[in-house]
């Protein structure tokens, strides 16, 4: 999905938490300016083919305002690519378009942890979406219907689903690792391991899988970060990789631990890991200083928060940088009662145990 840029606030307010409830907000707020016609409508017309290209992932290079496409070109460009690009789909969309197959094309959305895929699948230019009483009503047109039923049968009778895990887990753990990624370490191993061909189809194949699969943002070069969730101020990290030599340290440091981490063991456990239950990775001399910090605000947070969420909220923002008092203050905002000398030194464990994304180092020299 794509990242907008949010203004600094305190601490609690940067926490991937409140990130999630931003990135649904800003994902809503673009919803409510996509065309209400599909593309494959019947009634859809040349007038609307441009409306639909400037919402589209085919306008990110801005296509539009090179060229007028006919909705005709627009049709044809979708349907040649559908075969392929159909394989290669986020959980998400696949679970939408799965209910939306089998709803006759037509579906009601009230889950916000979804809104992302319904925008991923309109800017695919697969479906139509608008609001209704205060859920999102998908619409895909009947033309698509018989392909995209096919192409779900065949995906569910393929192994291309555990290569398309590992790789969301190999860059998982490279954004967990380094707070960003930029396009061009996980599009060559997408393109070797996953898809096996290298050409221009592929290449736009996998950086829609990569805008609906991750967070992220455009650089100053046009290119695509993948950013993880919990990273609350990207531009900032962006720009101080701009230092002389920063970029070719980072780029062989990732290229070398994705390759890594896509056939270790390891990697294959931390892939079940996220199957079974849903865990962010954590470093080796995280885990402890994370588990006590559970711990310790067990049974003392927010009744809308759980503990784990809150060690793990304060965890990404000592990643980030942030100063103690600042991450004190988003502990305490978090609780229900006073802290307790208890959660107090359980928090300066974990400050200073915790590696940062900027120079992945802990504070504590091991």
């Amino acid at each position: 999905m794509l990242r907008e840029s949010f203004l600094h606030a305190e601490a609690f307010d940067m926490t991937m938490s409140m990130l999630r409830l931003k990135q649904v907000e800003a994902c809503e707020r673009r919803l409510f300016n996509c065309p209400e016609k599909a593309l494959f409508d019947a009634d859809a017309t040349d007038t609307d083919a441009q409306a639909l290209l400037l919402a589209s992932f085919d306008n990110d290079g801005g296509l539009a305002r090179r060229r007028l496409l006919t909705i005709g070109e627009l049709r044809a460009a979708v349907l040649s690519r559908l075969p392929l690009e159909s394989q290669f789909l986020d959980m998400d969309e696949r679970y939408l378009l799965g209910l939306l197959v089998s709803h006759n094309g037509e579906l009601l959305l009230d889950d916000p942890e979804r809104v992302g895929a319904a925008e991923s699948l309109v800017r695919r230019l697969w479906c139509s979406v608008r609001p209704e009483n205060g859920k999102w009503h998908l619409h895909l047109p009947a033309p698509l219907l018989e392909p995209l039923s096919v192409a779900l049968n065949n995906f569910d009778k393929s192994p291309l689903w555990m290569l398309l895990r590992q790789f969301e887990g190999a860059v998982d753990s490279q954004l967990y690792a380094a707070g960003m990624l930029h396009e061009k370490q996980p599009m060559a191993l997408f393109l070797s391991t996953v898809i096996g061909r290298d050409d221009w189809l592929s290449r736009d194949v996998a950086r829609r899988y990569m805008k609906a699969c991750f967070d992220y943002v455009v650089d100053y070069n046009g290119d695509l970060v993948l950013l993880h969730p919990g990273l609350a101020e990207p531009d900032a990290m962006l720009r101080s990789q701009l230092a002389v030599g920063a970029a070719a340290v980072e780029e062989e440091l990732v290229r070398e631990n994705i390759a890594a981490s896509l056939y270790s063991t390891s990697a294959e456990e931390r892939l079940m890991q996220a199957l079974l239950h849903g865990s962010v990775d954590m470093m080796p001399e995280e885990r402890i200083p994370h588990e006590q910090m559970c711990a310790a605000l067990q049974d003392a947070v927010r009744p809308d928060y759980r503990a784990e969420e809150c060690a793990e909220d304060l965890r990404l923002l000592i990643k980030q940088g942030y100063a103690y008092e600042e991450i004190y203050e988003a502990m305490k905002t978090m609780l229900s009662t006073m802290p307790t000398k208890a959660m107090e030194d359980a928090l300066r464990e974990l400050y200073l145990s915790t590696p940062r994304w900027k120079g992945l180092r802990a504070a504590r020299v091991q």
